[in-house]
């Protein structure tokens, strides 16, 4: 199976995954990784992949965080980090706030809460906003979740490779203000099996 995915997507795979199976990627026609599937997800549950580069300097090796989500009566989201770091930043975190409709505009109620990346959060049902933290208070991207229903969400912090990649925070799914205003009236859809995520400028899937 081949699927071009271009950088910063997410894809949902029905995948006949059996322990021992490999997933093969390849970037502008050269190998660049391999994921090893040591267990396998249950059918009710969801194998999140992210595919990233190792570290800023390199593009023909990847490195993968994976996570599998079981059935819960809340919404998840999990936070990944795939920008490496020195250990004197201290920026590991993600800022959570309830967000209402009032007079008309979505904002932020009640105190803000930091989420640590690499965990995963069963959320209270509510509509959430997040963002990176930063030096100037300013936040320099805002998404939104919906945790009204049982959605599985992973919240991602990517790029700071060069200029062309700025550092932001993306989620996913991706949900507008727009979205917002339609979620509070619609329910929410079943995912598949395998949820894929590229942090890659065009990968392939090949499921050997």
């Amino acid at each position: 199976m081949e699927y071009p995915l271009p950088y910063k997507s997410c894809h949902d795979y029905l995948l006949p995954l059996h322990t021992g199976d490999e997933l093969r990627f390849r970037a502008a026609n050269k190998d660049v990784g391999t994921f090893f599937v040591q267990s396998v997800p249950t059918a009710d549950s969801l194998l999140l992949l992210v595919p990233h580069r190792k570290d800023a300097s390199s593009e023909k090796a990847l490195a993968f965080e994976s996570h599998v989500f079981l059935q819960n009566n809340l919404s998840q989201v999990a936070l990944i980090d795939t920008v490496h770091r020195t250990r004197q930043d201290a920026n590991h975190s993600v800022v959570f706030a309830e967000t209402r409709k009032e007079h008309g505009i979505w904002k932020s109620t009640g105190e803000a809460e930091e989420l640590h990346f690499n965990s995963v959060a069963s959320l209270s049902p509510a509509y959430y906003q997040l963002a990176l933290p930063s030096t100037d208070n300013q936040n320099a991207t805002q998404e939104y979740l919906n945790a009204h229903g049982k959605d599985m969400y992973v919240a991602l912090r990517v790029g700071g490779i060069d200029a062309s990649t700025p550092e932001e925070l993306v989620v996913f799914p991706h949900l507008s203000l727009a979205d917002l205003e339609s979620a509070a009236h619609s329910k929410a859809t079943a995912r598949s099996v395998i949820w894929l995520v590229s942090l890659l400028p065009a990968i392939f899937l090949i499921n050997k």
